[in-house]
């Protein structure tokens, strides 16, 4: 397959600013390829008029140029899926929303992993951005390295994405047969079942699981978000910056089979992967990994949790970060358990007891200084 024509489509709505922060980051791009196409879809909306005259006025030295004004209001769902559709005339296309930052390498990423994963069954996308927090739990996660620059998750990237053209049409062809809400909330956690009808993130990671596919993900960032205030944010969040790779790199991309950072959708290490990595395990009845306490058990479930528990089977230490890597070390302790889950003990608030002091100090601090910023600083300006 030739991927010579990836579209690059940038996703606006009503943020002027944003966009023109987006748009400054596309036009800094370095890259070898050329005849990139650009396509910029503004949403219908009254008050944005400036977006279109800075869209119209924007120069794409690296090909050609679409701005395309929508006549009706879409939404955020249906303009994501009208933007996936133009897989049907070009072999990919990247998706940014405007409230996004790209790395000058993102094309280049974007064309490389492209190219290596076209024919991987198990990969139903292609992410820019690189998680430093799991959106699950919000809380520090980091994928374990294997010696490669990518990793796998059973989670919808919406942050800087790319999908080849089979991607996107495996996907459509799954949706026609699976609108029930209902349906698709029976099988995501609770973190994203309360999620809206109107977020196609909800339908693409029912997708994932019920299809049993991944995204790719870098290690290091090709997109960060700044969380501007928009239809699925009602404050400005900062929470989501991550690092963006600055200087070119050759990216060892690992195959699904030699990849042993594969995630679920709940940001846990696959089980099949983490006895590979201590085969000692397998020595213990199979359990599911639910560090974050995101998933859904029966009573009789085994779980590996950080909660207390009133009949621990096997307990680890907690004390190596991430804290899977207390398993695959064999690290003795018992702050984490291995029990049944109707002996886990305050599952949703034990988890993270010691941990938790240090995110609300983490989050404090954000707001301390979004609020100096805010108040002083705009003041001297």
């Amino acid at each position: 397959m030739d991927f010579s024509k990836i579209v690059i489509i940038v996703v606006a709505f009503n943020r002027y600013e944003p966009f023109k922060r987006l748009m400054g980051s596309i036009a800094n791009i370095i890259t070898i390829h050329k005849d990139i196409p650009l396509l910029i879809s503004i949403d219908f909306n009254n008050e944005n008029q400036k977006i279109l005259e800075y869209a119209e006025a924007f120069e794409w030295k690296y090909g050609t140029k679409e701005v395309l004004k929508h006549q009706e209001r879409l939404g955020l769902k249906k303009h994501i899926i009208n933007s996936g559709n133009f897989t049907k005339k070009y072999d990919a296309v990247i998706i940014l929303e405007d409230d996004l930052f790209v790395s000058p390498h993102f094309y280049d990423y974007a064309f490389s992993a492209c190219n290596f994963y076209k024919n991987e069954f198990n990969v139903a996308g292609i992410s820019l951005y690189s998680y430093e927090r799991a959106e699950s739990a919000n809380f520090t996660f980091k994928p374990l390295y294997d010696n490669y620059d990518s990793y796998f998750m059973q989670y919808p990237s919406s942050w800087g994405q790319c999908w080849l053209n089979t991607h996107w049409q495996d996907f459509m062809n799954w949706l026609t047969d699976n609108v029930d809400e209902n349906k698709i909330n029976s099988i995501l956690p609770d973190y994203i079942s309360i999620w809206p009808e109107t977020s196609w993130k909800k339908f693409f990671a029912a997708y994932l699981v019920a299809t049993n596919k991944y995204f790719v993900y870098p290690r290091i960032g090709l997109s960060t978000n700044f969380g501007e205030v928009g239809q699925h944010h009602v404050n400005q969040l900062n929470i989501r910056q991550v690092d963006l790779l600055s200087k070119k790199i050759n990216f060892n991309f690992s195959s699904f089979n030699n990849s042993h950072a594969k995630y679920d959708i709940a940001f846990e290490l696959n089980y099949d992967e983490l006895v590979k990595l201590n085969p000692s395990l397998n020595k213990l009845p199979r359990f599911e990994i639910d560090l974050y306490c995101k998933k859904k058990h029966n009573p009789n479930d085994l779980v590996l949790t950080a909660s207390k528990s009133q009949n621990n089977i096997y307990s680890f230490s907690n004390k190596l970060f991430p804290p899977i890597n207390n398993l695959i070390f064999n690290i003795p302790g018992d702050e984490l358990s291995i029990s049944k889950f109707k002996d886990v003990i305050s599952e949703r608030f034990g988890i993270y007891k010691k941990p938790f002091f240090v995110e609300f100090k983490f989050l404090c601090r954000e707001i301390l200084r979004i609020t100096y910023y805010k108040f002083f600083i705009n003041k001297r300006k």
